[in-house]
């Protein structure tokens, strides 16, 4: 019978454990590895665990991926960084494997672990890249590449990284294309550590080499570490000689997975880049040739870039290259085009985001956009805009389709569309004018505040907040209340009556300035109180705690008390009568 573990050391349990027939049991044990090793404790896990693991590394994919995930937790916590290097032993054995997800995990850890080291460690760590990088088959190899970046950073001696360099060149030419994929995808974090003067004798080869490399699948990664190496050239100069070819040449490559690739990652490469002026136009040129792509999925990549290429080129370039195609790819065949165009575009005209479209460039290039795309089939596409519109709020009133648009979607099927057009319409009462609320939307938005769906009547209770403050709080008296007053009377859903007492929540505790607004407010807030239903009531409770934190008349506030207090005596509900008294024990602590 097997022991339990409480009567046993654990590392004599581990052992048993992972010695088993149960590969279940096996996998379980290998998972609370790091928890053995902190019962164990650090000189135990360096004399006895460490050297068994050294020893036993086989058996099922699964156990050694939770060996290698799980080593990488030992430092520094449990094994101080003087005393590590034998864990990375054991995940070089790990590397090897012919398991993609262990070797992948093995290099993380090993990549977790490196800084920690001494650098007198560091000699035995150029040891291992060699053993990897010469080893005889191309497992790893591949996992050399990962770990290039950590290992350089770590190596002080010139002798030793230029031995590093010369290495991971043979890894860029070796004859089997997983190795070059490798060393395609790592070459990014490894050139960014490579000193400048390197980058251009040593690294700038090799990259060249691998964008022009015979498999798409190399030039694909490679081209992904472009923005690395015009980072560590950081010379406007010659990141316009040597990079921009390199991407003029990507952007028409035969394979779409590069242009893709290229697409996806274009501002990070122009904001590395750095380049003159007068180079700027051949960049813009080439992303325009992306957004014009045979390919849906390229267009889409390089769509999502426009707003940080806008903020970069500035408006000159965008009218110039970008501008033009936006007709075409807003009546794109392909949803997710449209959809990613609907987003950028909208990020084009958010300050924090590019600020640099005026509105007469707005207006001319993005209006018939806007209207395509609340008409769009699809809602995706359309909430995009909605959710956004309020970033050109002050455009409005000159983009008359919209305005249409919008209204005939205040009855729309959707709900999520519903609660966008909520949310917008104090933005239009703030552009169009309060009459043309009251005259067009106001009743609308009535209907909206008892619609059957809960995130539509919400939107509401927040976008009073925006509507007073563009109307005016005499207006809310003058023209909501009375509707919502007779709204609630006749109500038969109690959860109209709670949305209506949320409006009243929002607007007290944000007009309390507003003595006249806020005493009805307070009267139409104390009468719900004697709503029949417990949770119309409840709902009250907590709107008045809420209003007394913004309240500082007193007088105000005792007759809200006393309201409270009386409530609290009548009762027969728990759950209202708690939250009355919560509401009233604020109001004794703050008054």
């Amino acid at each position: 019978m097997m022991s339990s573990p409480s009567s046993v050391d654990p590392m004599e349990f581990f052992v048993e454990q992972v010695a088993g027939d149960d590969v279940t049991a096996r996998v379980q044990s290998m998972r609370k590895l790091k928890m053995i090793g902190d019962a164990l404790g650090r000189e135990e896990t360096l004399s006895r665990l460490i050297p068994f693991l050294n020893e036993n590394v086989d058996g099922d994919d699964e156990i050694l991926l939770s060996m290698a995930s799980e080593l990488g937790k030992f430092v520094p916590g449990l094994v101080p960084g003087p005393r590590a290097f034998p864990i990375i032993t054991i995940l070089e054995q790990l590397a090897a494997v012919e398991e993609t997800v262990v070797r992948d995990k093995a290099i993380a850890s090993i990549n977790v672990i490196v800084p920690f080291l001494e650098k007198s460690d560091a000699p035995a760590l150029l040891s291992m890249i060699k053993r990897l990088v010469n080893a005889d088959w191309f497992t790893s190899k591949v996992s050399a590449c990962g770990v290039f970046h950590t290992v350089y950073k770590k190596l002080a001696s010139s002798e030793g990284r230029r031995e590093m360099r010369s290495l991971f060149k043979e890894l860029s030419e070796d004859e089997t294309p997983m190795v070059r994929r490798s060393a395609a995808r790592n070459f990014g974090p490894f050139v960014e550590m490579i000193e400048q003067d390197h980058v251009i004798s040593d690294m700038l080869p090799v990259f060249r080499a691998l964008c022009n490399d015979e498999s798409d699948s190399v030039r694909q990664l490679a081209i992904g570490g472009a923005h690395s190496i015009a980072k560590a050239l950081t010379d406007p100069g010659i990141n316009s000689d040597t990079i921009l070819p390199i991407v003029r040449n990507a952007s028409n490559d035969l394979s779409w997975r590069v242009r893709n690739n290229l697409a996806k990652g274009f501002s990070d490469i122009v904001k590395n880049m750095g380049v003159k002026p007068s180079d700027m136009g051949e960049l813009f040129r080439c992303y325009s040739s992306l957004l014009r792509d045979n390919e849906a999925e390229v267009r889409a990549g390089a769509v999502i870039e426009m707003a940080k290429m806008t903020q970069l080129g500035g408006s000159h370039l965008f009218v110039t290259f970008v501008a033009d195609t936006l007709p075409s790819l807003a009546e794109d065949g392909v949803m997710e085009v449209r959809s990613k165009l609907a987003q950028s575009i909208m990020a084009c005209v958010e300050p924090s985001i590019c600020g640099k479209l005026s509105d007469s460039i707005i207006l001319k290039s993005f209006t018939p956009i806007f209207e395509s795309f609340l008409s769009d089939e699809y809602s995706e596409v359309q909430l995009h805009i909605l959710n956004n519109l309020s970033r050109v709020s002050h455009l409005l009133s000159k983009m008359d389709g919209i305005v249409n648009k919008i209204l005939d979607m205040t009855s729309d099927k959707n709900w999520r569309v519903k609660k966008a057009v909520a949310i917008l319409m104090p933005f239009l009462a703030e552009s169009m004018g309060v009459a043309f609320f009251e005259g067009y939307l106001l009743d609308s938005w009535m209907k909206l505040l008892q619609d059957r769906v809960a995130d539509v009547r919400s939107a509401i209770v927040i976008s009073i907040i925006k509507l007073s403050k563009v109307t005016g709080p005499d207006w809310i008296q003058k023209e909501i209340l009375p509707r919502t007053k007779r709204v609630y009377a006749n109500s038969t859903s109690y959860l109209t009556r709670v949305t209506i007492i949320g409006c009243y929540v929002s607007l007290a505790s944000n007009d309390a300035s507003h003595r006249q607004l806020q005493e009805e407010l307070i009267g139409l807030l104390l009468k719900s109180f004697d709503d029949n239903v417990p949770n119309v009531r409840m709902i009250s409770a907590k709107g008045l705690r809420q209003f007394s934190h913004h309240c500082d008349d007193t007088a105000v506030v005792m007759k809200i008390k006393t309201a409270l207090t009386q409530r609290i005596a009548r009762e027969d509900d728990d759950d209202c009568k708690y939250f009355s008294q919560m509401a009233l024990d604020d109001i004794v602590s703050f008054f």
